[in-house]
């Protein structure tokens, strides 16, 4: 099913109710709601961040148009049907201010979690105890690593993404079958965590799709989740 993906960062209060709406008259029922990298990460650092509402703020209103309502609290012809998720990054340096942001998020009314890319079982595991266990279905990030290289440019260049050494170690060790290692280090991570989460979506490497279907063979248990 579609999923309509919002960035709070760049948005106003009133093109998110527009968008919404529009939205769900075309059919999208799944909202994922996330705060957006700041100006300074893209090509033009001296832009200044325009942001009305918070990711929790706007999970809290959503609930408003289930309900029948816009965001004003005025009557609305038609409720809308929403199921909204927000994200969370199991791997960030600050996990004590991430957490209280998914606390946040969670009490708007949030019904489901989208996890940052998740490279090692630990931090799944880290993250479970520390919740004491997942309140709401989560849905685990898997992105294939297709070669050393790959591992330290995302590690390195991309905003919220850490790579363990021990990851990169097994990526530079394998050579020619670094893609091969991506594969075997995603089923075993699947396999792993796979009684913790509800599910998982993959995120294939530079168009190659049919690493899924590699990852997913022979893993009847997680087939559904993708």
């Amino acid at each position: 099913e579609a999923v309509l993906h919002i960035a709070t960062r760049h948005r106003n209060l009133l093109a998110l109710h527009s968008d919404l709406l529009g939205a769900h008259g075309l059919g999208v029922r799944n909202v994922f709601v996330v705060m957006g990298d700041l100006p300074y990460i893209g090509d033009y650092p001296q832009a200044t961040a325009v942001a009305d509402v918070t990711p929790s703020g706007l999970i809290s209103l959503i609930p408003q148009a289930n309900s029948g309502r816009n965001l004003a609290g005025r009557p609305i012809k038609q409720a809308t049907s929403f199921l909204v998720g927000c994200a969370f990054n199991m791997g960030a340096t600050d996990l004590d201010r991430e957490l209280r942001g998914l606390e946040r998020n969670l009490d708007a009314g949030a019904h489901c979690v989208l996890s940052q890319a998740v490279f090692d079982p630990e931090s799944i595991e880290r993250c479970y105890q520390r919740l004491g266990g997942f309140p709401v279905p989560l849905l685990m990030g898997l992105l294939p690593l297709s070669s050393a290289r790959h591992a330290e440019f995302l590690h390195n260049e991309v905003p919220g993404i850490v790579i363990p050494e021990g990851v990169q170690k097994r990526m530079r060790a394998a050579g020619r079958g670094s893609q091969e290692e991506g594969i075997t280090l995603a089923r075993e991570l699947l396999e792993a965590v796979s009684s913790k989460i509800a599910g998982v979506y993959i995120i294939p490497a530079f168009g190659r799709y049919e690493t899924v279907a590699r990852i997913l063979h022979g893993l009847p248990a997680l087939a559904q989740a993708d």
